[in-house]
């Protein structure tokens, strides 16, 4: 996950169509305020459409006309798509603007000096309704609607977030004189802030735009469900999984009476992204990983490290390349061992010759103790790859002793 939207999950009685579903939804259940304009394909990035235009005021992606050929009905293929469409948000005038997509602050670098950008995120709203039966398996019928977290005022909170990133390294004398070259970079940041704080505190009602689109889910909810506990929303902001990523499982529950509340911390944490990914500039990447490095406590580091692992894999390799330089704890340990889950993840032979080459039989009762997790989990591949760690690590400390003999 990109922690681009909110995503509600609601599973569906299954006495009703797919048909009758879709329906509602376009026609009824939004009081025309959002407006679908396409069927987007898994993996397919969806066309330039007629009636875009971006707004540099808004920092967004506006739809200003809405004919019915751009909401293209592709019925032989309606099982892998998603709904996807603008929704109109009020201004304090009372007019609706129609937002198709906000846009996201991220960092990007010129001739190796930190640069801010705008990238795309998820339309303002999606929506997939999907049906399946696997085997004898009862059948699952469900809804996920899909929120753009630029109705939670995603700009101006990603733009905190890098700025209270900035200010907590430069309380240390050495980034504060790295950062002190970079002065244009970091007064950008906070005019940004500024405006963007501005619209959507004092422009843009997203407070009513988020409590409407939380009132009509319970709608669907008790038109098509067959009980209030059939809701899952992700993200959710509790306490640490002891779950590697990608491993998921949820239990539904009853929609929260009021829009999910997004604290702050949060936001810094995903701010911390920008500074870790592929595309940022080598001079935020090596000073962000130079503060974890040298950072004392190894919770408030998991803390970051979870958020990313859970989001943006494009971080990952750093991540790594921070773990294995941190000094090493259990919780160290425990974090490599999670990457081995899955050989393909980023960072993940990194971590795999690192323990093997390096931690060695320092691990092995993390290990032992991790087979145990990915037993619990019925995760046999991982069950697998820590065994396979486990015979290697063993293996050569029997070659070290038999030399030595």
């Amino acid at each position: 996950m990109d922690y681009s939207s909110i995503e509600i999950t609601i599973h569906l009685d299954t006495k009703f169509t797919k048909e009758e579903v879709e329906e509602f939804i376009i026609n009824e259940l939004f009081d025309q305020r959002f407006h679908p304009i396409y069927y987007r394909y898994y993996n397919q990035k969806a066309q330039q459409i007629e009636g875009e235009s971006y707004s540099d005021e808004y920092k967004a992606t506006l739809a200003t006309v809405f004919p019915n050929e751009l909401y293209q009905f592709h019925a032989e293929a309606k099982n892998e798509n998603d709904i996807c469409g603008a929704f109109s948000v009020l201004i304090k005038n009372k007019k609706k603007q129609h937002f198709y997509q906000f846009l996201k602050p991220f960092i990007n670098s010129k001739e190796s000096n930190p640069q801010l950008k705008w990238g795309e995120i998820d339309p303002a709203i999606s929506i997939s309704i999907q049906r399946h039966k696997f085997g004898d398996n009862p059948e699952i019928f469900y809804v996920k609607i899909s929120i753009s977290l630029g109705i939670w005022g995603l700009r101006h909170h990603i733009l905190k977030g890098i700025i209270n990133i900035i200010d907590i390294q430069q309380k240390e004398q050495v980034l504060k004189t790295r950062w002190a070259r970079n002065d244009s970079f970091i007064n950008d940041l906070h005019l940004n802030y500024s405006q963007m704080k501005k619209i959507e505190k004092e422009i843009l009602d997203l407070d009513e735009a988020r409590n409407f689109i939380w009132e009509k889910t319970k709608e669907l909810i008790t038109r098509f469900c067959r009980n209030d506990n059939a809701v899952y929303v992700s993200p959710t902001f509790d306490s640490m999984s002891d779950q590697p990523s990608d491993i998921i499982t949820y239990r539904t529950q009853k929609l929260p009476d009021k829009p999910i509340d997004i604290p702050e911390s949060f936001w810094t944490k995903v701010a911390w992204s920008e500074m870790f990914s592929w595309n940022s500039s080598n001079f935020i990447s090596e000073i962000s990983m130079e503060y974890w490095i040298n950072y004392g406590d190894d919770d408030a580091f998991l803390e970051i490290v979870q958020i990313l692992q859970q989001g943006r894999k494009d971080t990952w390799e750093r991540i790594v390349e921070i773990i294995i330089k941190r000094s090493e704890t259990d919780a160290m340990i425990e974090k490599l061992l999670e990457w081995t889950t899955d050989i393909n993840w980023p960072g993940a032979y990194t971590a795999y010759t690192h323990l093997l080459d390096v931690v060695g039989e320092r691990a092995i009762p993390t290990i032992e103790r991790n087979i145990k997790l990915a037993e619990k989990y019925r995760n046999k591949y991982w069950k697998m790859n820590l065994l396979n760690i486990k015979d290697e690590i063993l293996e050569k400390v029997k070659g070290k002793t038999e030399k030595k003999v």
